[in-house]
């Protein structure tokens, strides 16, 4: 299985993708954001978004929203990209929020033109906080310094000694949106909460704690399903409404950083910087190291994978033969891999291949 390509112009380790206006933004460490023309597989446009690291990225019907390290959400308006030619462009929303941990902020449309904001709460780490953003950027919060139930806690639990009674979950490591009135909270204790949102206020629906005490790092759903990747080596699916695991898998390798689902296949990149496929009955089909492409000095940045993400082409619009043929390139889904060192490399999915990737 062969490699299709690389993208190098980050200085800095790669910390997310996301597509935005029929392109490729690819985000890193110290801030900056890169548009990619996938055709010449060179940077289309660049700026700086944050002061340190760009932890979530976001299409909205607003803009490119992007959270940083810097305690800034921000909305990027269409064509920002074109505009940073001249220089960093202007953000047309910018909001503080509690970046004392590496938790992403989570965005979904609501009703009447508004959407729904879920950020780590402003007083508590370990509690998260709700915004209604109006087409006009009036902000108002719908939930606040929201925690799990405390009598939710079993009796089997063990506290470290010294800690603070009623510490709960630990902080929130990860959000994600099922519905404008359903999240999914991942914690630091290895404890999956669900809520649900209403006119009525918030309520926790169920609390799951099957990872404990490894935290969770990753969260992804598919349908009714929430899949839970931890600091262990285990993969979770829970199906709601059931508070108990459908599904456990041991996936090889700790720390289940990113999980990408796919109808034939699943995707996950663990700590140790490997990437691994698994079939739908989740056999692993292949795992993707990075070749060795010089003599590296012992200083040199890491070279373990990061993030990944899956890139759909958009459909073209009319184009002449030669753009065709140039576009050909960047056809159909690819496998983007961000790498420590600044490095992106991109691998062709084939939808009818066994293996999930194109062989050469």
């Amino acid at each position: 299985m062969e490699k299709m390509f690389s993208l190098r112009a980050h200085a800095a380790p790669v910390s997310g993708f996301c597509p935005w206006e029929n392109q490729l933004v690819s985000a890193d460490r110290s801030g900056t954001l890169i548009v990619w023309n996938l055709s010449t597989r060179r940077p289309a446009a660049r700026f700086r978004a944050h002061e340190g690291q760009v932890l979530s990225m976001q299409p909205t019907r607003f803009g490119l929203l992007t959270h940083g390290r810097d305690s800034a959400v921000r909305i990027w308006p269409p064509g920002a990209a074109e505009n940073s030619k001249g220089g960093d462009p202007h953000p047309i929303f910018e909001m503080p929020v509690n970046a004392l941990n590496f938790c992403n902020v989570a965005y979904i449309d609501g009703a009447d033109g508004t959407a729904l904001l879920a950020t780590p709460a402003s007083v508590d780490s370990d509690c998260f906080d709700v915004y209604r953003l109006s087409p006009d950027f009036s902000l108002a919060r719908a939930v606040e310094n929201q925690a799990p139930k405390q009598e939710q806690r079993g009796a089997d639990q063990i506290e470290e000694i010294g800690a603070p009674p009623g510490r709960g979950e630990g902080i929130i490591m990860r959000l994600a949106w099922a519905a404008p009135d359903l999240l999914y909270v991942g914690y630091e204790s290895g404890a999956l909460a669900s809520f649900s949102l209403s006119p009525e206020g918030c309520r926790m629906l169920w609390l799951a704690r099957a990872h404990s005490p490894h935290p969770v790092l990753s969260l992804a759903l598919e349908g009714a399903r929430v899949y839970s990747g931890s600091a262990a080596k285990t993969l979770l699916v829970h199906e709601p409404p059931h508070e108990e695991a459908v599904a456990k898998h041991n996936l090889g390798h700790y720390g289940v950083q990113c999980f990408e689902i796919l109808p034939h296949l699943y995707l996950a990149g663990f700590w140790d910087g490997s990437v691994a496929g698994f079939s739908r009955d989740w056999q692993q089909l292949f795992s993707l190291e990075r070749p060795h492409e010089q003599i590296e000095a012992p200083e040199s940045p890491s070279r373990k994978s990061l993030c990944l993400f899956v890139w759909s082409a958009p459909a073209a619009p009319e184009q002449s033969r030669r753009d065709r043929l140039r576009s050909r390139r960047a056809a159909g889904r690819l496998l983007f891999v961000g790498h420590a060192d600044g490095l992106i490399v991109a691998y062709a999915i084939d939808e009818s291949s066994e293996n999930g990737l194109l062989e050469s």
